[in-house]
């Protein structure tokens, strides 16, 4: 009848609102949880100043957060003009340096501007030399630039193989808001290892000499010798 019809009606309208606002209940509970790990992986980059340390927490932190393969941050090397990191997941080697020019991370680097490449041998930019020498498939590319707090480009972020398909609109505004929270740490990070590399040769240098030298502080205490 009609009134059996109206009814059926007004149930299925109310079922689908119902339906509506589950599913919208769920969207906002996951972006919850997504934005309450993002503060946490952000609070235990920041707390890092190891350069080896803090790449490898980066790097996992990233390929969980874009559901990816394999993540590597690259920093720029002012003194050779390369492109350089200490760690790269799943690979042999642990260091990777590259002009700053050249393929992906090069054309990022330079640019300053972000690739999402969908699909890598059909992108004429894409090397395909390295996944020979390894036996890697790269799928698709996700690479931004990582700015300090001047907007100097200091480095890129390339992240391979989103799992289910290619990177999102989404995917690169995470990463974005990622890389800008940690520009400060790498920074950071990079300059202490840099200090230490330099105390590292100065002590070298000071135990290799065969006269005793003395260094002192600004009150004339002694702080080092080298006999």
């Amino acid at each position: 009848t009609q009134a059996d019809l109206r009814l059926l009606e007004a149930i299925s309208q109310q079922a689908s609102i119902t339906i509506q606002n589950t599913i919208y209940m769920q969207r906002m509970e996951d972006a919850r949880a997504q934005e309450a790990d993002f503060l946490n992986i952000v609070a235990g980059v920041a707390s890092e100043i190891n350069l080896g340390p803090l790449l490898q927490m980066i790097i996992n932190a990233i390929t969980t957060l874009l559901e990816a393969d394999r993540t590597s941050l690259f920093l720029n090397d002012e003194k050779t003009q390369e492109l350089f990191t200490h760690i790269g997941q799943g690979l042999e080697t642990s260091t990777i340096r590259i002009p700053n020019s050249v393929g992906i991370a090069g054309t990022v680097f330079t640019s300053g501007k972000t690739v999402n490449i969908p699909h890598a041998y059909a992108d004429l930019r894409f090397n395909p030399s390295f996944d020979k020498q390894t036996g890697y498939f790269t799928r698709s590319i996700l690479c931004v630039p990582v700015a300090n707090k001047e907007g100097k480009i200091i480095g890129v972020t390339q992240v391979l193989n989103k799992r289910g398909g290619p990177f999102s609109a989404e995917d690169e505004a995470r990463l974005k808001a990622f890389t800008s929270q940690i520009s400060m740490a790498l920074e950071n990070a990079k300059l202490f290892s840099d200090v230490q590399a330099m105390k590292n040769y100065n002590e070298s240098m000071l135990e290799s000499m065969s006269s005793a030298v003395l260094t002192f502080d600004d009150e004339l205490k002694v702080v080092t010798c080298n006999s």
